[in-house]
């Protein structure tokens, strides 16, 4: 089990087949899959892979850190060479929003944070060009 998920990964046999490999395929990391059935790929394969809860969300943010991660060190290679200047402060804004965006992942949304007008889920709250920003409407 991957420790940086809070869940683990469920395993499901299903009814119809997920996907189709060749007939005495070894087994191995990038084993080529169908999902639709062919002469060469008549193998059906009945179990899938699902991700309990949050899980998919802090696969994401994983994701997210990473890329924030690759920008800070080519932020740092690109100081070293002695460049400083918009593109630098760009890449320093980038790596800002990239982790304030993977700790939203991590967080689940709170529904009672969005007004009884707006439905902005996705940033887990309301913005503040909303018609009832600031009125006591459910705003947080």
């Amino acid at each position: 089990m991957n420790n940086l998920l809070s869940q683990p990964l469920t395993f499901t046999l299903n009814r119809e087949p997920i996907f189709y490999i060749r007939e005495n395929e070894v087994l191995s990391a990038n084993i080529p899959i169908s999902i639709t059935p062919s002469s060469s790929f008549c193998i059906p394969v009945y179990t899938g892979m699902e991700f309990g809860g949050d899980s998919v969300a802090i696969l994401q943010a994983q994701g997210v850190d990473k890329l924030a991660n690759t920008l800070q060190s080519e932020l740092e290679a690109l100081q070293d060479c002695g460049y400083f200047g918009w593109v630098t402060e760009m890449l320093k804004d980038e790596i800002i929003r990239c982790r304030r965006f993977a700790e939203s992942l991590r967080e689940p949304v709170v529904k009672h944070r969005l007004c009884n007008s707006c439905n902005d889920w996705v940033r887990g709250g309301c913005s503040s060009t909303c018609s009832v920003y600031g009125k006591e409407s459910n705003h947080a």
